[in-house]
């Protein structure tokens, strides 16, 4: 399920950074934990955009582009 409000993309955020924290105590050269922390940070963006009233797109390549968030 896609997070679609603010709330919903804070909790994602949590969880893959608790997930990207897990993978690097265990794998600590993995690119792994790098790749879900980058997740982390861009839903962590995406609320905030949206608790700022500042729509986001929520599919395509917009929606990953952190320079265009």
């Amino acid at each position: 399920m896609e997070p679609t409000t603010a709330d919903d993309c804070s909790a994602v955020a949590n969880e893959r950074a608790a997930d990207a924290e897990a993978i690097a105590k265990c794998r600590p050269t993995s690119v792994g934990s790098v790749y879900i922390a980058g997740y982390a940070i861009e839903c962590s963006l995406k609320a905030l955009l949206q608790k700022r009233g500042i729509p986001t797109p929520t599919s395509g390549a917009l929606g990953h582009n952190l320079h265009k968030l």
